[in-house]
């Protein structure tokens, strides 16, 4: 109201309002000023982002009232003019170049405004821009690019047309249309810049996750607040095209894409393709305002659907800061999904074993397995979880028969053709009528009743020469003021060559290192989601602990987890055996 009320001053101060002639002089010139306005908004790089500390997508609304407003003013200052020359009888002039070029640019601009409406939005948004396009080029085209290329091109339209609607100097409408154009092309070269910068060595692992999302991880570190938003681009995906996402954190930059149509399902089949595809890209940001929350003595954060993305990276990222200030405060996190199945807290556990297997991988410097097998034929995984591993192994040994078995359906549809999943329980007796050269089994702690069984099956259903691998954390924390080592079961059954190795691994960020760091990082995610499964059934079923003194010890287990100043780890066994030739 304000700002059209601001408007309404401009239009009625000194003006002759018995000259039609003025009042359409009048309503061109407000017109005029508020198109400069209109491009000053769409900026990304705006000025105001600094002075009034919001972002250009926090002035959207009033871009969009700017927007409407330039419209109304267009057609009411032509209808203005038509009646003034209706009444001398000089409606002849529309014939000239000068006032055809008004013509066109309200035409455009109103164009250009119409599929912003709620309605065309939510029912033909696209349809009007393709029919636009066609009318443009004669053709359809490429309607992947429909959006962006018809949004600039009756941008430059109007400016062109708006200049040749006023072409004098002398009368100042052309100086602001030059004003308008440098500002709009500047603000254009800045984005294209930081995206040449950006695209130096820069590559996205594209890695396809549960629930119908895609994780994107760029190479280069950027100097960006976890919870802003960038524009990625993709030309292996679209050449001419950005699209804005949710940073998760900055070092390095990482994404998670929920697939749905157009750009975001692209990402999303080419990783089903190909898991952990390397693609050349770029970004242009940061942009979006984020506060400081470690600054508060206590942070809620409410989310939900898949609007959690943004919220989990703030909270991730004020966790951060806090652990590298050494210092700990209350963080509550509540998250409102409509069910508990696989886009509800199952993906949060999956995103959290997948978490682990990436720390698993770094502690292993990038390999998988450590047995030494050669060209294995048929491979059974244990107890899969959702089959990162099986999909991985099946990709590097491509002659293999990768088998993955597990309780939970919870394996991703798009899996390498030698890979495959079931539904079953390793404890019960296995019926596999073929024998296996490689069995292998993975953060199996809490899921297994009777090891020394498992390992006798194990044998069994291993070929003469046939290796079987456990890779596994303890469930203890230690230091290195004393630790007590654990035999391991293998020992008890008749495999040969039996190898046991423990790494130890941080379980937080205190190690100086910068890979020991990025693993306690993981470590440390990890944590969240491990404690409050370990103790939650033990304490409450076994020992009878209220539900109160649980997350009371929960907390101060997790509150102790990042104290920085305690250098606190895990041990990593890796045991693997042969089964005599």
């Amino acid at each position: 109201m304000v700002y059209w009320a601001i408007n309404l001053v401009l239009i009625l101060t000194n003006v002759d309002l018995g000259s039609l002639k003025f009042v359409g002089k009048r309503l061109g010139w407000v017109a005029l000023a508020n198109l400069l306005l209109l491009v000053f908004l769409t900026l990304r790089n705006t000025p105001l982002a600094p002075l009034s500390g919001r972002s250009y997508e926090k002035l959207r609304p009033l871009h969009k009232t700017a927007g409407y407003t330039t419209i109304g003013l267009m057609f009411l200052h032509a209808i203005v003019y038509l009646s003034a020359w209706s009444q001398s009888g000089s409606l002849h002039k529309m014939q000239e170049i000068d006032n055809a070029a008004g013509a066109v640019a309200g035409v455009a601009m109103f164009v250009l405004g119409l599929p912003t409406i709620g309605w065309f939005v939510r029912k033909s948004y696209e349809v009007i821009y393709i029919l636009i396009f066609i009318v443009l080029w004669g053709e359809l085209g490429l309607t992947s690019t429909v959006f962006y290329m018809v949004h600039v091109l009756m941008f430059i339209l109007i400016m062109i047309m708006v200049g040749m609607h006023r072409p004098k100097i002398s009368t100042h409408s052309l100086v602001i249309v030059i004003f308008t154009s440098c500002m709009w092309f500047s603000d254009r070269l800045l984005r294209l810049a930081k995206i040449c910068w950006f695209s130096v060595g820069n590559h996205a692992t594209v890695t396809a996750l549960l629930g119908d999302t895609v994780h994107v991880r760029l190479t280069r570190n950027v100097s960006c607040r976890p919870g802003s938003h960038v524009f990625l681009w993709l030309p292996s995906i679209r050449l001419f095209e950005t699209h804005p996402f949710t940073m998760v954190s900055s070092s390095p930059p990482e994404f998670v894409i929920r697939a749905y149509d157009g750009f975001t399902r692209d990402p999303y089949y080419l990783a089903h393709k190909k898991q952990g595809q390397l693609l050349r890209c770029s970004m242009d940001g940061e942009y979006g305002q984020v506060p400081n929350f470690v600054e508060f003595d206590k942070v809620v954060f409410v989310a939900g659907g898949s609007g959690a993305s943004f919220t989990f990276a703030i909270a991730l990222g004020s966790l951060d800061t806090l652990a590298a200030r050494n210092t700990s405060k209350q963080i509550e996190f509540l998250w409102a999904i409509r069910s508990l199945g696989k886009s509800g807290m199952r993906t949060v556990e999956d995103t959290m074993r997948t978490a682990k297997a990436s720390m698993l991988c770094l502690i292993l410097d990038g390999e998988i397995h450590l047995a030494p097998i050669k060209n294995p034929q048929r491979v059974l995984d244990i107890g899969t979880g959702t089959g990162i591993w099986a999909v991985d192994f099946a990709d590097q040994y491509q002659s293999s028969e990768v088998i993955g078995n597990d309780l939970s359906p919870i394996q991703p549809r798009w899996v390498p053709p030698n890979c495959q999943f079931e539904i079953d329980d390793f404890e019960s007796e296995w019926s596999y009528a073929h024998p296996f050269d490689y069995i292998y089994g993975r953060e199996l702690a809490g899921s297994i009743h009777d090891f020394p069984r498992l390992c006798k099956q194990a044998f069994a259903h291993l070929h003469p020469g046939g290796f079987f691998e456990i890779q596994s954390f303890t469930v203890d924390i230690f230091s290195d003021d004393g630790s007590i080592e654990k035999a391991p079961y293998t020992k008890q059954v008749v495999f040969t060559d039996v190898v046991c190795k423990v790494v130890k691994a941080p379980s937080s960020p205190w190690a100086k290192d910068p890979k020991q760091k990025e693993i306690g990082r993981f470590f440390q995610a990890h944590q969240v989601h491990i404690v409050l499964a370990h103790t939650n059934v033990l304490l409450s079923k076994v020992l009878g602990w209220s539900k109160t003194d649980i997350d009371i010890l929960n907390m101060h287990v997790l509150r102790e987890s990042k104290n920085l100043e305690v250098h606190q780890y895990g041990k990593l066994y890796l045991i693997y055996g042969r089964k005599p030739l």
